[in-house]
């Protein structure tokens, strides 16, 4: 009966072990990751910051991710069909404005606006107010002078803002 025990538990060991799965080392599956470009997004774009991809892309799918260009981005330093091959910071740029002046450097005070008024350095709000109303109240300036019979414009004001006013 030991024989026939022994020999049962010998075939059983030998049967798992012919058809028992085996694990092999060299089998196991190896994942490779692809490359990271991160391409860094600064200046002019709606959303700024850095940007993850694991594959070359195109500038202007990175620009589409940021949200687009600002309507101040100047766009014509850019090649918007450029490829990005590595990790890269672009900056967007600010259109300069070549035209420094883009307001009349003199305005009629018989004709301008509170919102032109104020641009003024030297008028405030109540300075421009009191402008107004004096016009509608006295008529049309006859001359630039005449702003120190408005209230709150003494000397030192008009002398600060004769430059820039005209009748």
């Amino acid at each position: 009966m030991k024989n026939r025990l022994l020999f049962i538990l010998l075939v059983i060991v030998l049967f798992n072990l012919y058809f028992w799965p085996k694990t092999n080392e060299e089998e196991k599956e190896v994942f490779i990751y692809p490359e990271k470009y991160t391409i860094t997004l600064m200046g002019e774009v709606v959303f700024p910051g850095s940007y993850y991809f694991f594959e070359p892309v195109a500038f202007m799918d990175v620009i589409n991710y940021a949200g687009g260009f600002t309507a101040n981005a100047n766009l014509n330093t850019l090649n918007l069909n450029e490829t990005l091959l590595k990790s890269t910071i672009i900056v967007v740029d600010k259109i300069v404005d070549t035209n420094e002046d883009s307001y009349p450097k003199t305005i009629n005070i018989n004709t301008a606006s509170f919102d032109e008024l104020i641009k003024i350095d030297g008028i405030t709000e109540n300075r421009a107010a009191n402008i107004i109303l004096h016009r509608e109240q006295y008529g049309l300036f006859k001359n630039i002078n005449e702003l120190i019979n408005v209230k709150y414009i003494g000397e030192a004001t008009f002398e600060k803002i004769k430059d820039y006013l005209t009748v």
